[in-house]
């Protein structure tokens, strides 16, 4: 291998190293925002007004801000069949729909190409060549 390859492929490698270390930090950086954001809407702006007995304010340079509930539903896994049954029992079935992970869907097809399987026709497989960085992280 030449020189300028040699050359190239380090610069290339350590710019990689640092995009993803910088992803890193960012990525946190997002999560500690969404994270004050749940506090102050969920908390600290609803306990506020509350306490000043407001369903909304109208904020110089904001607009209206306002209490409104947020509904979140979930089913345990033991409890599907029987919320399914009740749903379909009730006229709501067509409210299920059948699904498929697309990272279950990627192990699967790459398991299949491992055991050298024929993957349907109808499933779009794209393969990316992709570099992989091992080793010390901290190292920029």
């Amino acid at each position: 291998m030449q020189e300028d390859s040699k050359t190239k492929i380090a610069t290339l490698a350590k710019e990689l190293a640092r995009l993803k270390q910088a992803k890193t930090l960012a990525e946190q950086v997002v999560k500690d925002i969404n994270e004050r954001i749940q506090e102050v809407s969920r908390n600290d702006l609803v306990k506020a007004l509350e306490e000043a007995e407001l369903k909304n304010a109208n904020v110089a340079g904001v607009g209206l801000v306002y209490l409104q509930d947020s509904t979140f539903v979930s089913v345990r896994e033991e409890d599907r069949a029987s919320v399914y049954a009740w749903l379909k029992e009730n006229g709501h079935g067509d409210l299920i729909k059948e699904h498929v992970w697309p990272q279950t869907l990627t192990a699967f097809v790459k398991e299949l190409r491992s055991l050298n399987e024929p993957v349907p026709d109808n499933i779009r497989v794209t393969v990316i060549p992709t570099v992989v960085l091992r080793g010390d992280k901290s190292n920029g």
